[in-house]
């Protein structure tokens, strides 16, 4: 007589908790990769909003020229004011960070599209009207006695050129399919351990 010590749903159950952790180990371990282009940051890749990751670019420019027209919420990859309030705090939290790439939060300078060294607003458009878009910001300072913040921050003119003033950019957010992908990834058929007698 053969002694069976589990069941034989065990094999399956065990290798849907295996998949599973290892889904939930890579979210955990996923962070934000900079992009830095001779010493600039230029945008980030895999900046975690909530959950979703998005790559991010700092660009200069008019709203009407970097968002569709900037004419439509559906212009925005952000639709309201919350979110884009996620994705500026992301920012700060994530992007805006001293390290071995650069000093990105005490030199707002070295970021795209800022080039006052004092402090850095990237500007997360979300919704417009006819004159003007409605936005989410982070805000970067260099003093370390005034705390960097995530704010909405009003509005900006929709045909106003951020290449003016030296502490604005835009950020263009970009989904990303990282975690589609890994979920695709996993093949659960490969993961049957067998039965275990």
């Amino acid at each position: 007589m053969r002694c069976m010590l589990f069941p034989r749903a065990v094999p399956t159950l065990v290798a849907a908790s295996v998949a599973a952790l290892l889904f939930l180990a890579t979210l955990g371990a996923n962070a934000a990769t900079l992009n830095v282009v001779g010493g600039q940051l230029v945008g980030a890749s895999d900046v975690n909003v909530g959950g979703d990751l998005y790559d991010v670019e700092f660009v200069d420019g008019k709203c009407l020229d970097l968002f569709n027209g900037c004419d439509s919420a559906a212009d925005f990859t952000f639709n309201n004011g919350t979110d884009a309030l996620l994705a500026s705090q992301a920012l700060l939290n994530e992007v805006l960070l001293d390290g071995s790439s650069g000093l990105f939060d005490a030199i707002p300078s070295l970021t795209m599209g800022c080039d006052d060294p004092s402090v850095c607003s990237l500007l997360t458009p979300f919704a417009v009207d006819a004159v003007a878009v409605q936005l989410g910001c982070a805000q970067n300072g260099a003093d370390p006695r005034i705390i960097d913040v995530a704010t909405l921050c009003g509005s900006f003119g929709v045909g106003a050129s951020t290449e003016g003033p030296p502490s604005f950019a835009f950020v263009r957010w970009t989904p990303t399919s990282a975690r589609a992908q890994l979920i695709e990834s996993i093949n659960f058929e490969d993961l049957n351990l067998g039965s275990i007698q």
